[in-house]
């Protein structure tokens, strides 16, 4: 995992984190020092937090569960267009 550039961008991506209201599942962990994040995954954040609004360009993975594929169709017809988006479960086309 290679490093951020700046100050800066380490302060960023901290404050996703730390601001996420999420549950940190693994990572999270920073060193300004060497500008290094850990690989970071953060379940069901608040969906209107900085992290789930900005461009992340870090080792940010969020995650939003749902009971049903609509909620996640509906939640992201909302937003502007996302860079990715990746759906983990049961075939919805059966």
């Amino acid at each position: 995992m290679g490093k951020v550039i700046t100050d800066w961008h380490c302060d960023r991506l901290r404050n996703l984190i730390l601001n996420c209201e999420g549950e940190i599942l693994c990572g999270g962990g920073i060193n300004k020092e060497i500008k290094y994040v850990e690989p970071t995954i953060v379940l069901n954040p608040n969906k209107d937090s900085s992290l789930m609004d900005e461009e992340i360009f870090g080792p940010i993975l969020p995650i939003i569960t749902y009971t049903h594929i609509n909620e996640a169709i509906n939640y992201i017809n909302k937003k502007d267009k996302a860079l990715a988006v990746y759906y983990f479960g049961r075939s919805v086309f059966n």
